[in-house]
């Protein structure tokens, strides 16, 4: 009979220390879990801050385009103005110079125009 006593003292103690392990265990396990979601949670802010800053990032490279655009068009604008200004500086040389010529012209025939004038003038009055 004391061996069943014994025995079963042995039993209530493993038992016991089975429930204790079990509470240790389950205890433990809240613990990881609570940890696993507090270390889920820091990962999805950081995550968060991440994305934030390449929305940030890709904000910043769409403006600095967009700006770069204004700036290649008005440059091109100058380019163009400046092109046009050329070529309008050469059709008045052109000019220039065919007014020049023209003079030229005048300045030859001028005195043949005066005699021919007067000449007619004389030739009406005789």
């Amino acid at each position: 009979m004391t061996d069943l006593v014994s025995r079963l003292n042995q039993e209530v103690a493993l038992r016991q220390f089975r429930e204790t392990k079990v509470k240790d265990l389950e205890v433990e396990l809240k613990t990881n879990r609570e940890y696993c979601d507090e270390n889920m949670q820091q990962a999805v802010l950081i995550e968060r801050e991440k994305f934030t800053q390449i929305q940030w990032n890709i904000e910043l490279v769409w403006k600095q385009c967009l700006e770069m655009e204004v700036k290649l068009k008005n440059e091109q604008d100058e380019r163009a103005h400046i092109q046009s200004s050329k070529l309008l500086i050469t059709e008045k040389r052109l000019q220039r110079a065919n007014l020049e010529n023209y003079a030229g012209v005048v300045k030859v025939f001028s005195p043949t125009f005066s005699k021919l004038g007067r000449m007619t003038w004389e030739l009406l009055f005789l």
